[in-house]
């Protein structure tokens, strides 16, 4: 069950396994974002998603948007093995029939052959004019693409909150036409595609920058609720805290340096280098960090203690505020306050018997064991700036950045409702109070966790963890 220890552990065990094969660019124009729109939503699977609009007439998808991976893929038309058009992880809310690309009905559809440099240098072909063969294996437990890759055109439109009102663009992709999914992928999870937001070639905004359709550069925004939003070209405002992309050969990630961590009114070093990833649910710190923090915590965290399988710090409470606040201390004395970073556990009745801090223990004091998960992102805008090599970030609600839907978006799924908060009990120790506390006007999205207030009743969904080993070559 969602929130259940079961699900938090099956989570954890993916967090774990999450790794990456991508490398950073850079190169240059005007701020874009989908002709569906710039509105993410987080759904039932607990992942963001977007519409895009790809070909020509143009067909609409309904994707995973994913950090930790870099190539875009749909269902194509030549289907073996693909989820049912109607999706039983996405009923009723996701109401409409999915997408199949099909390179016949697209007029700027092109063949990807073996001799492209995107094609995998390890493809097997018996000649070079074949079609490139493509396959991702995800870490989510047997579950796959593979196809052929395929070129064509993606719509773009000015983000309507930074932009001005230009004609719309397009950006000619390589991109997976999917004939063989498997395991989450045919159990509702993607079953319209997945687009890839890492750094390699390959990757949508790799390709939009060397084209010159953008800057080398994009922003995500995630909202205290289901809803965010993303914007290509967006490099942030000038003011906004940044830290530098740390280069490391052979790692291709957005590594950052982690100089001090802050928990209450305690600040220690740390002096870490750490994967920043908005696709790994959890935080996780190489252990003699984590026994530091821990430490720190345990000392401050004045509540009773509760044991949960996978979580060392549980706690006995109903006012997740009464903890003690947290914040990261990047290179170039870059702060990050963490809005949230527990998550909440739900008994088999649906209610909440407490609360753990998403930090935990990568169990390695190796090099570059360290992942900042999404859950400590919540209630701000994320900009990974590859022009100046540096990622930044702005605490604010995504909701002061306008949403736009665009004229050629799919059918939207129902919106996420608008809850109104409860009334919180009286905090007990208020000198422990949180420096950034959690907006009460908004249910709370907790970076991974999305937390719905239902009178006193909170319901808890951690996001999923989708991530590839590598593009390789079919056998």
């Amino acid at each position: 069950m969602v929130g259940s220890e079961d699900y938090h552990k099956m989570v954890w065990n993916r967090d774990l396994l999450r790794r990456r094969d991508r490398f950073l660019l850079s190169t240059s124009h005007a701020l874009l974002t989908y002709s569906g729109g710039n509105l993410t939503e987080e759904w039932v699977d607990g992942l963001q998603y977007a519409t895009v609009n790809i070909g020509t007439p143009s067909k609409a998808f309904f994707v995973i948007l994913d950090t930790g991976s870099d190539l875009l893929w749909v269902p194509c038309a030549d289907c073996i093995s693909c989820s049912p058009t109607a999706a039983p992880a996405f009923e009723p809310i996701f109401n409409q029939s999915l997408g199949v690309y099909s390179p016949s009905l697209s007029s700027t559809y092109e063949q990807v052959t073996c001799k492209d440099p995107l094609c995998p240098s390890t493809a097997r072909c018996s000649k070079s004019t074949d079609q490139c063969p493509y396959e991702v294996d995800y870490v989510t437990p047997n579950t796959s693409t593979s196809g052929i890759l395929v070129q064509d055109v993606i719509q773009f439109i000015p983000d309507i909150g930074k932009g001005s009102g230009a004609p719309r663009t397009t950006a000619s992709v390589t991109f997976g036409c999917g004939t063989n999914q498997t395991g989450s992928f045919l159990q509702g999870t993607g079953s319209d595609g997945l687009l890839g937001l890492g750094v390699s070639e390959i990757s949508v905004p790799s390709t939009m920058a060397r084209q010159g359709v953008t800057q080398n550069s994009f922003s995500m925004c995630f909202d205290l609720d289901f809803s965010g939003r993303i914007i290509f070209g967006d490099r942030g405002p000038p003011e906004q805290p940044r830290t530098p992309l740390v280069n490391i050969t052979n790692v291709p990630a957005y590594i950052v340096t982690i100089e001090q961590i802050t928990v209450g009114n305690s600040t220690f070093p740390a002096k870490i280098d750490a994967i920043f990833d908005t696709g790994t649910s959890l935080t996780y710190l190489s252990t003699p960090v984590y026994t530091q923090f821990a430490k720190a915590y345990i000392s401050q965290a004045h509540a009773q203690t509760v044991s949960f399988e996978t979580f060392e710090l549980c706690y006995e409470i109903t006012d997740p505020r009464i903890l003690p606040s947290i914040a990261l201390q990047f290179s170039n004395n870059a702060t990050l306050n963490v809005a949230a970073a527990f998550v909440a556990i739900v008994s088999s009745t649906n209610q909440v018997v407490g609360y753990c801090l998403g930090v935990l223990d990568s169990g390695s004091s190796a090099s570059l064991s360290s992942i900042i998960g999404h859950n400590l992102m919540a209630n701000h805008s994320i900009t990974f700036d590859r022009v100046s090599m540096t990622l930044g970030w702005q605490q604010t609600s995504c909701y002061s950045i306008e949403a736009y839907s665009g004229p050629a978006a799919a059918p939207a799924p129902a919106p996420t409702p608008k809850l109104n908060p409860p009334t919180l009990p009286p905090v007990t120790n208020p000198s422990s109070i949180i420096t950034n506390p959690l907006s009460p006007s908004l249910p709370h999205k907790g970076g991974s966790v999305v937390t719905v207030f239902s009178s006193l009743t909170l319901t808890v969904c951690l996001a999923l963890l989708l991530s590839t080993n590598h593009i390789f070559a079919l056998a």
